[in-house]
């Protein structure tokens, strides 16, 4: 403790500077005070295994794998959904003959860049199954959960091809079983809901091989009327032989599942190093201590106007950083209190987050936790990774502290 008292008083001698206050030539003689700041920037800092987030019923899925950068290793991302009826009513007729079923997948994003992570030369290889284990749209799923039985069927799709994001969508084809599969429980009923469907039908498992070097994850519109699944079909209704379709959708009524796998490379977790790694998908995070703020209740009467927290990062030219991080407040349970969230600069230098309430109830014995975990927003639909500049070439993670002294 002695040790970190001195260091601050170190900081506060180099860092001191005097401001002037918007106004104060309007304040009435006597009524001077300074605005000063500090800047603490030896700040202990770690990598450490990524936390489990929510990943169910997310809007947006992630599908592919990329293997980017060494430290970062391998990632994988996986969905599942259950499918919904476009029509309780069709009546589909005698002579059925299945001609395809396509997959039709919308990605999001306005722009190419937006609609994936990663290498876009990568081929992928693809492969479909249908779920023979029951998913539940009212359940939590998080983005360590895996599907353990998809994979002992044999798959309804099975393609390889480097994906176009240059288009607004991609099709995967299906086996013309699975059609026949979807009309015969259809016609199993005599009348049906989607309720009644779901229980034959349980959904399908979407996934892509592991990647050994480059790679891309795509973003998907999940809930968009582009995403279907469409079965292309002859039949006879009052004995006109005449070709038909059959759509199935995702919906807002849907279970929907996001699933990643990481292989971490060269990252050494709960070690001071020269980089904290983050990356969505449940990979690793940063971790920072400012329990080193409590002491700073012993530098008189102050009151904090802004708290900043600067972390330097050192932008992927190739791939690029996440545009928003959060971080999150918690105790040593590792219990959330608080989620904020940060930018990165127009020159992708550094992120800010502005803390200053969670500073103030610090120094002021009202809060006691402070652990800070730092990671890509909205990290179950969010590829990004990024390192973050922790102790090199004069760059340090800082926190700098706006105040006034009275």
């Amino acid at each position: 403790m002695l040790y970190t008292t001195i260091l601050l008083l170190i900081a506060v001698a180099c860092n001191k500077e005097d401001q002037s206050l918007i106004g104060k030539d309007i304040l009435p003689d006597g009524d001077n005070f300074n605005v000063e700041y500090y800047i603490f920037d030896s700040i202990n800092a770690v990598t450490i295994p990524g936390k489990k987030s929510i990943s169910n019923n997310r809007g947006i899925a992630l599908l592919g794998s990329y293997n980017l950068d060494p430290n970062f290793g391998m990632v994988k991302a996986d969905f599942a959904t259950h499918l919904r009826l476009s029509s309780t009513t069709t009546i589909f007729g005698d002579s059925i003959q299945i001609d395809s079923v396509k997959f039709f997948v919308l990605f999001n994003g306005d722009n190419a860049e937006d609609r994936y992570y990663g290498d876009k030369t990568t081929e992928l290889h693809f492969k479909v199954y249908e779920l023979d284990s029951t998913i539940y749209y009212d359940s939590t799923y998080y983005s360590n959960f895996q599907l353990n039985t998809a994979s002992n069927n044999l798959p309804i799709c099975d393609t390889t091809f480097v994906p176009n994001y240059e288009n607004t969508s991609f099709e995967l084809k299906l086996d013309t079983s699975f059609g026949r599969k979807v009309i015969n429980a259809y016609n199993s009923h005599t009348t049906i809901t989607n309720e009644d469907f779901i229980k034959d039908i349980k959904g399908i498992y979407v996934t892509t091989d592991s990647v050994s070097s480059g790679g891309s994850i795509m973003y998907i519109n999940h809930l968009s009327n582009n995403t279907f699944i469409r079965i292309y079909y002859k039949s006879k209704v009052n004995n006109t032989l005449s070709n038909r379709e059959f759509d199935l959708y995702i919906n807002s009524y849907s279970a929907e599942i996001n699933m990643f796998k990481n292989t971490v490379g060269n990252i050494q977790y709960n070690t001071s190093a020269d980089y904290i790694y983050t990356q969505g998908m449940g990979g690793p995070i940063g971790n920072l201590d400012l329990s080193f703020v409590e002491t700073y209740s012993d530098s008189g009467k102050i009151v904090i106007n802004k708290a900043e927290l600067i972390l330097p990062n050192e932008n992927d030219a190739i791939y690029g950083s996440p545009e928003k991080m959060y971080i999150e407040i918690v105790d040593t349970t590792g219990a959330t209190n608080l989620v904020k969230s940060g930018y990165l600069n127009d020159d992708k230098t550094e992120y800010s987050f502005i803390i200053t309430d969670h500073i103030t109830s610090i120094i002021n014995k009202k809060e006691t936790k402070t652990g800070i975990y730092i990671y890509p927003a909205n990290p179950t639909i969010n590829a990004g990774k990024t390192k973050l500049i922790n102790n090199l070439n004069n760059k340090n993670i800082k926190l700098k502290l706006t105040y006034t002294k009275y």
